[in-house]
């Protein structure tokens, strides 16, 4: 049989073990780029998250931040582990048949071995080459269009393969909002 064992989980409550490109911040309303309990982030509706809180970002630059924007996991222990994978929640708020997504929005999740090459993992893109107003959606080819799965309002597990060993991985998440 496989065993499995979890060398890092972030449920970002109490004090998350992260480090952002730019602090974290809120204006109630529209613009956000922090972790959440949703109800300082103005009608941001997403479901389906573990605990209380979670990481959400919209409209980042709409407050002076100057965009893409970090979050990163660093140092995480992979000493003597093989067959790594990020399995992770993902969510929007779909606002239906509005879509709001344009081609150059993005969320990408990279990573890190060792202080080596940083190496594409999972990245959400919009599903419209060029214009605006595309869907969210996992770009399982990495050419920047999202296929599938959408992403949705309800929170989905994603799960990619870490190729790679070493003793320390960071994970590194880029957003174009």
């Amino acid at each position: 049989g496989t065993l499995e064992e979890e060398l890092f989980i972030e449920t970002f409550e109490g004090t998350p073990t992260l480090t952002t490109s730019t602090p974290q911040f809120t204006d109630g309303g529209g613009d956000f780029f922090t972790v959440t309990d949703g109800s300082n982030i103005g009608g941001y509706t997403v479901t389906g998250f573990n605990g209380t809180q979670y990481f959400a970002g919209q409209d980042i630059d709409g407050e002076g931040a100057t965009l893409p924007v970090t979050l990163s996991f660093t140092g995480i222990d992979i000493t003597g582990y093989t067959s790594l994978m990020l399995k992770g929640l993902f969510a929007e708020d779909d606002d239906g048949g509005n879509q709001d997504w344009d081609d150059s929005d993005y969320v990408h999740i990279d990573y890190q071995i060792d202080g080596g090459a940083i190496t594409p993992l999972l990245y959400i893109e919009s599903d419209v080459a060029s214009g605006f107003n595309g869907e969210p959606a996992l770009d399982t080819d990495f050419n920047g269009v999202g296929d599938a799965p959408f992403i949705t309002s309800t929170f989905q597990q994603i799960i990619a393969a870490i190729a790679g060993t070493g003793s320390t991985l960071d994970i590194i998440i880029t957003w174009q909002l």
